[in-house]
């Protein structure tokens, strides 16, 4: 979905340095920028996320229940793509009975992001549309409480444009799933009719074929080559109707092999 934005960047952020074994850490917000990703240093390199992540989780066994660790966690694991993860630390930061406003604004929106994520890895896409739908909650909250401050206090977030800017797209990416569910609906309804199909004339056939073993088994005349004639008539029709079903069945499976339409973009 190359319209998404999941820009993330760091609000505040002291460099932790790992030299002998000492930590320092740090609280690194991200949510969601409109402009291009902006990190700092480490960031970049994916061994000094892993080392970066490892550190935290050791450090959260110190303090389990501290949010700013497992929102920092979360962080690193949705830089290395570990959606799940990090979908699980940030449900646990929400569950909780942590009050703090604007780490529950980030908690919220990024959430989001983590899940819209894990519905693009999502077979099955009934499952990934209930899995956005959520997304669309998630995102709405974030709406409405960033509209609810604004009544108290002047100014507007960028935080509040980027759930916007996502809901968006998760409403028209819900679309194309809900689209793509009704052409497999046909498909199947298809499907169903083709096999009922095959299904009679292989019947007609077992028909046609005692018949005329039957027709074979007594004296030649008139009247029995007239029904050998029908009947042989009518298995050629059954043929090309099956030659007919055999077309169809190959359409079919050439328009479930062909690329899925790029989505629009925004």
């Amino acid at each position: 979905m190359g319209v998404w934005k999941e820009m993330f960047y760091s609000k505040k952020v002291l460099l932790p340095l790992l030299i002998l074994a000492v930590v320092t850490w740090s609280v690194s917000f991200w949510y969601g920028g409109r402009k291009k990703r902006e990190v700092t240093g480490f960031f970049h390199s994916a061994a000094g996320d892993a080392s970066l992540s490892a550190a935290f989780e050791k450090k959260l066994k110190d303090k389990p229940d501290d949010p700013i660790l497992k929102y920092n966690l979360a962080f690193f694991y949705y830089q290395q793509n570990r959606y799940e993860d990090a979908a699980r630390y940030l449900r646990e930061i929400l569950s909780s009975s942590y009050q703090d406003l604007e780490l529950v604004q980030k908690v919220s929106f990024n959430l989001g992001n983590a899940l819209f994520r894990i519905s693009e890895q999502t077979a099955d896409h009934q499952q990934a549309v209930e899995q956005l739908k959520k997304v669309l909650v998630l995102y709405r909250a974030v709406i409405e409480n960033e509209r609810e401050q604004q009544r108290y206090v002047n100014g507007h977030r960028e935080i509040e444009a980027d759930a916007r800017f996502n809901y968006a797209v998760t409403k028209k990416r819900i679309k194309i799933l809900l689209d793509q569910l009704e052409k497999e609906k046909e498909q199947q309804q298809k499907k169903k009719e083709l096999f009922v199909l095959i299904k009679d004339l292989l019947a007609a056939e077992k028909q046609i074929k005692a018949q005329l073993e039957a027709i074979s088994s007594i004296p030649e005349s008139k009247q029995s080559n007239e029904q050998r004639v029908l009947l042989l008539k009518k298995r050629a029709q059954n043929f090309e109707q099956l030659t007919q079903i055999k077309e169809r069945v190959r359409q079919m499976i050439q328009s479930q092999t062909s690329p899925p339409p790029t989505p629009p973009t925004i």
